[in-house]
């Protein structure tokens, strides 16, 4: 039974890690709550959810921080990103 809390803490500790190092605006972006993740899942992990937490947030939150759209990936070499576009 420990052996299971000490894998909970390191899956938290692993999602807590992988949300805290992306910007607020990857969050953004991904529609999603930097707050609300780890709010929920940080005290749900500590008491011995912490696989289930991981597993909802590599299938609810890690591919919406995919690769931008191939529209906003690209531009014009020299062009300013602030730039207003036609």
């Amino acid at each position: 039974m420990t052996a299971y809390f000490y894998a909970s803490w390191a899956c938290t500790a692993i999602l807590f890690i992988d949300g805290m190092r992306r910007p607020e605006s990857a969050w953004v972006i991904a529609d999603r709550s930097r707050a609300g993740w780890l709010g929920f899942s940080v005290p749900m992990g500590l008491i011995g959810l912490g696989p289930f937490c991981l597993l909802a947030y590599a299938v609810g939150v890690l591919p919406r921080f995919g690769r931008p759209a191939p529209e906003q990936a690209r531009r014009p070499a020299g062009e300013h990103p602030f730039k207003k576009r036609p």
